[in-house]
């Protein structure tokens, strides 16, 4: 009964249906992120180094990001916007996503590439490093 209702309030009109689009699947994808990094983080307590702890909370908090564009992409398309808005604001959505991609790509980039050139300084034998 209560399910039914809420369902009726969500059907109202467009806005409420992308409002709880957009909420429903950014929980969602946060909840997989999350039980993902944590048997992930299970996995890597078991190795040697570090860097693979600091590469999977590093990235889980760049995909939060990436969560973010989803699910405003997927709320936003339950909306009817006029015909010149709607590519415009698409556009803008995927152009934000491609960014989070990259900074996802960049932190991952910079763990690794900081990790090595320590491990490289602490190799020489100058005092600059």
């Amino acid at each position: 009964m209560a399910f039914e209702e809420f369902i009726s309030i969500i059907n109202l009109n467009e806005y409420t249906k992308a409002i709880a689009i957009f909420i429903g699947l950014f929980l969602i994808i946060r909840l997989c992120i999350f039980i993902i990094r944590r048997i992930l983080l299970l996995f890597a307590k078991r190795t040697r180094t570090d860097i693979d702890d600091l590469l999977i909370i590093k990235s889980s908090e760049a995909l939060v990001f990436t969560a973010l564009f989803i699910s405003l992409y997927f709320g936003l398309k339950q909306i009817t916007f006029p015909e010149l808005v709607a590519p415009v604001i698409y556009n803008i959505l995927a152009s934000l996503l491609v960014l989070s991609v990259g900074y996802l790509i960049f932190v991952l980039i910079n763990i690794a590439l900081t990790r090595i050139w320590a491990a490289l300084a602490k190799r020489t034998e100058s005092n600059i490093d």
